[in-house]
């Protein structure tokens, strides 16, 4: 195995097209719960274990395939209410 050097593993840790630092949750405290609800939509949410579907604090992405190109918006609310927010 290569021995790296401090420098080159921060250098890894970084995304310089976006500003942002990559990080990696290898045992998420999260579920996830995905919907195809047709006609090219399909929601994928986020939230903490446990976290009820009725209640706010979910991540939702919402991936338009019928659209051209793509789509994918996010909004943050309940699972339950995700036919019904704002995304952006």
């Amino acid at each position: 195995m290569a021995k790296f050097e401090p420098k080159e593993i921060t250098n890894w840790e970084h995304d310089n097209t976006v500003v942002a630092k990559r990080v990696v949750s290898v045992m998420s405290q999260n579920q996830m719960l995905i919907d195809e609800a047709g006609s090219g939509i399909t929601y994928i949410g986020e939230g903490a274990k446990g976290l009820a579907t009725s209640a706010d604090g979910w991540s939702i992405k919402k991936i338009d395939e019928s659209s051209n190109p793509i789509t994918i918006k996010s909004a943050i609310g309940a699972w339950n209410d995700r036919t019904s927010l704002s995304y952006t």
